[in-house]
């Protein structure tokens, strides 16, 4: 998942425009489109772009579009 991350600069661009729905401290197993999966809290979400905090701490901004139909589903429920 990690070659989809995004440059700090969008990330900020991405995240500073829309404020977080909810939060999801706890870890939760997340899917990509290539079903590669990852265990990840949802630190904020963005039209497009969710940033996850992984579990060594780092947060990784990633492409909800790149996400599995399942996960983005998950990512459009938190958004309401």
């Amino acid at each position: 998942l990690a070659e989809l991350e995004l440059s700090s600069e969008e990330a900020d661009s991405e995240t500073s425009n829309h404020s977080p729905k909810e939060l999801l401290t706890q870890p939760q197993e997340w899917t990509n489109v290539d079903g590669h999966k990852m265990s990840a809290a949802v630190v904020s979400i963005s039209e497009k772009i969710v940033v996850f905090q992984m579990q060594n701490g780092k947060e990784l901004p990633y492409e909800i579009s790149k996400l599995s139909i399942g996960s983005q589903k998950r990512i459009a429920s938190l958004r309401k």
